[in-house]
């Protein structure tokens, strides 16, 4: 006898989630508004579908965008919103649905220019979400923006991409207890001695460098762990070569105090000065930096707290012999990005520095090795090899 068909209501939870990560917007709004069991399996697994949800809205954004995410938003965990231009009745909808959102726990939003007049009435929706842990703002802040977000009492993590003032910064840093990690993009005056004042139990900083003020006074935050400096522009500090220096050199007289056990340089090669005063830091338990000249890279040997290294050398050679004299010393070391092609050769030589410890070896150099290359280091148990293209900022 010829087997039944199934009916698609027959089907399991299991089988119904993976139909549904093929369907586009429009065919998962249209499956929600087809019956209650459907609607509800949309929500259940509405984390899994997006585990970042985002809305764009301008003239010409997709509509059923908005309109799923009207069914969906309570069970937001993490959303972005990005904003270029909307009608006010639309716009009072989203700062209604915000409140209803408890499960949120991140929220990104990026407002055009010019700015759009309901940012003040967001960002009091935002101070009803108890569960919110990280915010991030990409747009002009005024003054009125500014003492509504020193009410995000709630969030430890605050993101700030536009250009703000370092005194706007420090008042809402200084409302926020929890706060404990902080980016901000860009400032409109130095800084640095604003979030010493105002920011005494951050963890973490990451921001944007150029020749503003001196960065030094961040030796002073005593809970700091973790530094991640970006250089957008390089020739922009030329005339203030002396600021990466002062800093490191600054954290080296905290040697006895700081928590400070992490330091990444993003787009910029470091100095052999710098790499002077980098190597002072002994305390570390992570580095990344760039090298002008592959022989600064020997110098980390004297760093043997190491636990992570990111290496990117200079275009000229891959460093293979400073690197293989950084495994050598760096007895601690578990994890080692470079960003170079590194052959065979160099991954035999680093398994008989590396002994009996483990190492996770991420290299863009991989597709240079056989499988069967690939097998045999593996096999030693001592080295797992990785391909580093997605841990490296581009």
């Amino acid at each position: 006898m010829a087997s039944q068909a199934l009916n698609i209501l027959q089907l399991n939870d299991y089988c119904l989630i993976h139909i549904l990560t093929y369907l586009d917007v429009e065919d998962q709004l249209s499956l929600a508004h087809s019956c209650v069991g459907f609607r509800q399996l949309l929500l259940n697994c509405t984390q899994l579908l997006y585990p970042i949800y985002e809305l764009n809205i301008d003239f010409y954004s997709d509509v059923n965008e908005l309109k799923l995410y009207c069914v969906i938003c309570k069970e937001l965990k993490s959303f972005r919103l990005n904003i270029e231009a909307c009608s006010h009745r639309k716009l009072k909808y989203l700062n209604k649905s915000l409140k209803t959102m408890h499960c949120l726990e991140r929220f990104e939003i990026i407002a055009g220019t010019p700015r759009a007049d309901f940012l003040n009435e967001t960002f009091e929706a935002l101070t009803t979400l108890s569960n919110l842990k990280s915010f991030c703002v990409d747009s002009l802040l005024f003054s009125s923006d500014v003492r509504i977000l020193a009410k995000l009492t709630q969030i430890r993590e605050l993101t700030v991409i536009s250009y703000t003032s370092a005194l706007d910064i420090g008042r809402i840093c200084n409302s926020l207890s929890q706060l404990r990690f902080l980016k901000v993009d860009k400032f409109t005056d130095s800084p640095f001695n604003e979030l010493v004042l105002n920011c005494k139990n951050l963890v973490e900083v990451e921001f944007t460098i150029g020749s503003l003020g001196c960065c030094a006074v961040l030796a002073e935050l005593a809970s700091l762990q973790k530094v991640t400096i970006i250089y957008k522009n390089v020739n922009s500090f030329n005339h203030n070569k002396d600021l990466i220096f002062n800093l490191l050199a600054a954290f080296a007289d905290k040697a006895q105090t700081t928590q400070l056990r992490s330091i990444i340089f993003h787009n910029r090669p470091l100095t052999f000065r710098e790499i002077f005063a980098l190597v002072k830091l002994k305390f570390l338990h992570e580095l990344l930096c760039h090298f002008e000249d592959n022989r600064c890279i020997e110098m980390l040997t004297q760093l043997t707290e190491l636990k992570c290294l990111y290496i990117i050398p200079c275009a000229r050679s891959c460093g293979a012999y400073e690197i293989l004299a950084v495994l050598r010393a760096c007895k601690k070391l578990q994890r080692l990005h470079i960003r170079a092609n590194l052959k065979k050769d160099f991954v035999l030589q680093a398994m008989q520095q590396v002994g009996k410890q483990t190492l996770e070896l991420y290299t863009d150099g991989l597709d240079l090795l056989s499988q069967q290359d690939r097998l045999q280091i593996e096999s030693s148990g001592s080295i797992t090899l990785v391909k580093s293209s997605a841990w490296f900022r581009t």
